[in-house]
């Protein structure tokens, strides 16, 4: 116990991790966001500067050190002083990432005494550390007021620490990296929740014997990995999946058990060959995708019949291969007992589909494989740390189980100490006792709460039970995520697929600089990686392996994303996720980046060792080859650079101010969402503008700590006790209107400050939520700027001209830098809040022309084009208006300058307005133009037969009838009118010959 590391430093390795982590960080400062970001960026940057309470779970720690880093002088804005935090924290990341890869590399290549193989774990660590680095998620993670590089910092410290105990196990040393590790993870939760996804693999290191086999560390892989499926499995709807879903995945464990031997026994390739017959139907469902007919389904069916034969005869093979009396040799004996197990747990994972379902049996089945491993390895765990840990894990469920957990362990830990049967259990206690001095960082929540700061998201203060709620991440509802992810809002296609904002395969073909099947080239590197530590090295490799599962394939079950085809009891679920939620597997993306420089280094060195007998200069020239590899990081950070870069995104910042800078003195905004709400709060607290503007959040308002808020931090009256708001409820008005607690906000807003302050809805809050006396207020809202102010108008939805006009028009009112700028990426979120200012220009410019104001109709348009390029709508108005004007040349040059507008719309425009014009030649050869390169243009149609129409032209309208139905052949519409028109044709050539 006495031992310590005698190893000497690397002084080599500590300046290449040193000039890691300032490269890093020099391109996260070069591309960080020059304010804040939307989303949760803005709501950071407040709390941050104001020690606030920021949403569930609050991260407190992340408060604590953004307030530090806010008021270093470094530069002048205060959001690109938190944003810097980021950036700094995430300069850590590749740091540890680099510290690990190397760790990793040194004990799973094969030594020799050749320069290139003691510098290869260097390498591989560099490449590694830069694809985690500037993997896209991560690097956007890197720029803006994030937890989550603070997150992946703590999470990768804590990695690279465990590989460093796992070293040293059994020494002092140990000993006191366990008590550090465990103090930093458990602090770590004070900013995400994210880093208790590396302590369960963490702990492995910790309640394993050093001289565990390998054996056992692919039971480690075993259970983990049938834990995820049983959640798979029993959050299933039934019959949704196929028999030869789990079948595939035993195959794929399979065939790397299979291909690991040098000399593979026979019986394996007997079996292997079973498994390929008995997922047959899924290759055929594959070729059937590429021809849906009759005949393809016809081989579906055979291909399933097949499959479940084959499936069958390998489950009867297996069963014969196990009580078969005649075997003999012990090693054929272990290989034949190993592949009929992975048959027999193939079938029982088939079972598992057919079990009933959901959270309370997962409870009573997920113990079975957990409880068998540890009777298997009984004689190698070390029991007082797994005592500490199993009572420390609480805190996945919740506060009071983390509580009840701790005490107890301790309790038993103690007890065990105390009679000598067990060693450890001093450290244990430590462990312990230093996990909660973590914790207590969340104190600051309560504290800080107390003081009512203007962002306290929830009042956790209120109670003992709010402050629970609070940091078990309870805003809007109660049903606990575990519970939450046994009913499935989306279909497993979605969520592990290519489907947009959630889908996971989506983002992590995008993360590396390339996207799509160029993808497949870094995929297969890092994949090659984790095959090799595992195969060398089971110890380092599985641990690996599991952290990137439970942080992609956990996070997909735990997380439940929503894609909108699944209604739940109860209305939950139907829904589509409001922004990409690609963030959530950050740590996967990073992990995944370090096992392809793994990977990278494991290819040279094959391809070292596989050269070694041919001629110098061939073994060379190959190994040249093979090194470039290790420059593949260059096309992740170029083929990412432009969507990282925030250096001149102010968007977020001027969106902000758009909104504030439309609101008279001491107005009232109501928002709706998190884009129209922050970007105020952080304008507001960490900027001092306009804070004489009370910003109401409608969606919070349906909860009462926020309604509480209103009146005692904003100021508002609400003719209100707290005791009258504790025991308001949505109800249904006698009109049948219902109410729900923001449309009773609202009316007492409205009631009580009417024709006293300014009242405005965002332009962002939909028609649903305008609402008075529980029903629509669009007849009491006019257009100011970027916001509808409730007033007495003549007309629904009217705008105020002059004073809309001369806020669009007037310097240092209306911003939107970089709208218009391409070199500036611009995300779904983003364009979707640009197209806001394209609206509220239009409703103006139609305004202006109703009113007959023609050339200002016409100015305010070619701004919104100049701004918002990329909107659609005002080229298209601006044609429209050109076309009834007859400004033809006009209109030729503004569809041949446009960069947005349907141009094929607008072509119909020009056709339409050469024919008001009196040319119909040139309309005519215009029109049949667009029509020939979209035969399903219906404008184009039916622009085309106005003029035929005016021109008396009966044949050519049949004619272009006719040709429209051979592209549209059910348009049933047009087929009436085409026999119609024969019918009239025939009916004048009778009375012709008459």
């Amino acid at each position: 116990m006495n031992e310590q590391r005698t190893k000497p430093f690397d002084r080599l390795n500590a300046i290449i991790a040193g000039s890691i982590w300032l490269f890093c960080l020099m391109m996260y400062v070069r591309t960080q966001a020059p304010t804040f970001s939307f989303w949760d960026c803005g709501e950071f940057v407040a709390a941050t500067t104001t020690l606030g309470i920021p949403h569930p779970p609050g991260s407190p720690l992340y408060i604590l050190f953004g307030r530090i880093f806010s008021m270093t002088p470094l530069w002048s804005d205060i959001a690109v002083r938190v944003n810097f935090f980021s950036g700094f924290s995430s300069a850590f990341t590749a740091l540890f990432s680099y510290l690990s890869i190397v760790r990793i590399l040194r004990v799973s290549l094969s030594a020799d005494s050749e320069l290139l193989s003691k510098y290869l774990p260097y390498a591989g660590g560099i490449s590694g550390a830069l694809f985690a680095a500037f993997s896209l998620t991560n690097w956007l993670n890197s720029v803006e007021a994030e937890v989550y590089g603070f997150t992946l910092a703590l999470c990768l410290a804590v990695f690279w620490l465990s590989l460093v105990y796992w070293e040293h196990k059994g020494t002092a040393f140990s000993n006191k990296l366990l008590v550090l590790i465990i103090y930093i993870a458990y602090l770590g939760i004070g900013v995400h929740m994210t880093i208790y996804l590396f302590l369960p693999v963490v702990a492995l290191f910790f309640i394993l014997q050093k001289n565990v086999s390998q054996m056992s560390w692919l039971l480690v892989g075993g259970v983990v990995l049938s834990e995820l499926y049983m959640i798979f499995a029993l959050s299933s709807r039934p019959g949704e999946i196929a028999y030869y879903v789990p079948v595939v995945i035993v195959a794929l464990l399979y065939f790397f058990y299979m291909f690991s031997f040098e000399m593979i026994p026979k019986v394996h390739f007997v079996i292997g060959g079973g498994f390929l017959a008995s997922i047959l139907p899924l290759f055929s469902y594959a070729i059937s995708g590429l021809s849906n007919t009759n005949r393809q389904h016809s081989s579906n069916d055979i291909a399933l019949w097949i499959g479940l034969i084959s499936f069958a005869i390998l489950n009867l093979f297996a069963l014969w291969l196990l009580l078969n009396p005649k075997r003999k040799h012990k090693t054929v004996d272990r290989a034949v007992v190993i592949g009929a197990v992975f048959v027999l747990v193939a079938s029982a994972m088939i079972a598992l589909l057919y079990l009933p379902k959901g959270y309370e049996f997962f409870l009573l089945v997920a113990g079975i494989p957990l409880v068998v491993f540890l009777y298997m390895i009984r004689s190698k765990l070390n029991y007082t740390t797994l005592i500490a840990l199993v009572g420390l894990s609480g805190v996945v469920i919740g506060i009071y189980p983390m509580i009840y957990g701790i005490v107890i362990s301790a309790l038993i830990v103690a007890f065990v100490g105390f009679s000598g049967r067990y060693s450890g259990w001093k450290t244990a206690l430590v462990a312990l006792f230093i996990a909660v001095i973590g914790f207590s960082v969340h104190l600051f929540i309560p504290i800080r709460s107390a003081q009512q700061p203007v962002i306290n998201e929830n009042n956790p203060s209120e109670s003992i039970r709010a402050t629970v709620n609070f940091l078990e991440r309870k805003q809007y509802g109660s049903e606990s995520m575990v519970e939450r992810m046994f009913k499935r809002r989306a279909e497993w296609s979605s969520q592990f697929g290519d489907f947009r904002r959630m889908g996971f395969w989506r983002f992590f073909t995008d993360q590396y600089g390339v996207s799509g099947s160029r993808s497949v080239v870094f995929i297969l590197l890092g994949f090659f990686g984790l095959w090799e530590v595992i195969r060398r090295r089971s110890d380092l490799g599985i641990p690996l392996v599991l952290l990137i599962l439970l942080t992609s394939v956990g996070l997909i079950l735990y997380m439940n994303f929503a894609d909108g085809s699944r209604q739940l009891p109860g209305g939950g679920g139907g829904h589509l996720e409001v922004r990409d939620r690609d963030y959530f597997f950050t740590p996967a993306f990073v992990l995944f980046g370090m096992a392809i420089g793994i990977g990278i280094a494991m290819v040279v060195q094959t391809v070292h060792q596989s050269l070694a007998t041919r001629s110098d200069s061939f073994r060379r020239a190959g190994i040249a080859v093979a090194c470039l590899l290790f420059f593949l990081p260059i096309i992740t950070i170029a083929g990412n650079y432009h969507r990282a870069d925030r250096s001149r995104n102010y968007i977020p910042y001027d969106y902000g101010w758009n909104l504030l800078s439309s609101c008279d003195k001491d107005a009232i905004l109501f928002t709706h969402g998190d884009n129209d709400t922050f970007p105020l709060w952080a304008l507001q607290e960490a900027y001092g503008l306009r804070k004489d503007v009370r910003v109401v959040n409608l969606s919070l308002a349906n909860t009462k700590w926020y309604i509480k808020q209103i009146v005692h931090t904003m100021g508002l009256d609400l003719k209100k006790t707290d005791a009258e708001i504790d025991a308001m409820r949505p109800y249904r008005a006698s009109d049948g209107a219902g109410m729900r607690l923001q449309d009773q906000v609202i009316d007492a807003l409205v009631d009580n400050y009417y024709g006293k302050r300014p009242i405005y809805f965002s332009v962002t809050v939909g028609s649903s939520a305008r609402k008075y006396r529980g029903r629509p207020v669009d007849h009491r809202l006019q257009l100011v700027g970027m916001l509808w102010e409730f007033a007495d108008v003549e007309t629904p939805l009217q705008v105020d001209v002059e004073r809309t006009f001369e806020y669009f028009s007037k310097d240092g009112r209306f911003m939107a830098r970089g709208v218009n700028d391409p070199t500036i990426y611009q995300d779904e979120a983003t364009s979707r809040l640009t197209r806001n200012y394209a609206n509220a220009f239009l409703m103006l410019a139609d305004t202006l022309k109703k009113a007959g104001d023609l050339e200002k109709a016409e100015e305010i348009t070619r701004k919104a084009i100049y701004l918002i390029p990329q909107a659609n709508d005002p080229v298209e108005f601006l044609a429209a208006l050109f076309s009834e004007q007859g400004r033809l040349d006009d209109l030729d040059s503004l569809i041949s300058s446009a960069k947005a507008g349907d141009v094929k719309l607008l072509k119909v425009l020009l056709g339409r307005g050469y024919r008001m014009q009196k040319q119909p030649d040139e309309a005519e050869r215009i029109l049949k133009e667009t029509l020939r390169d979209n035969p399903t243009f219906r404008p184009a149609l039916e622009e085309l037969m106005r003029l035929y129409f005016e021109g008396s032209q009966v044949l050519q309208m049949k004619q272009l009838l006719q040709q429209w139905l051979q592209f549209n052949p059910r348009d049933e519409r047009i087929s009436g009118m085409l026999r119609e028109l024969k019918a009239g044709i025939q009916t004048q050539r009778q009375g012709d010959s008459l």
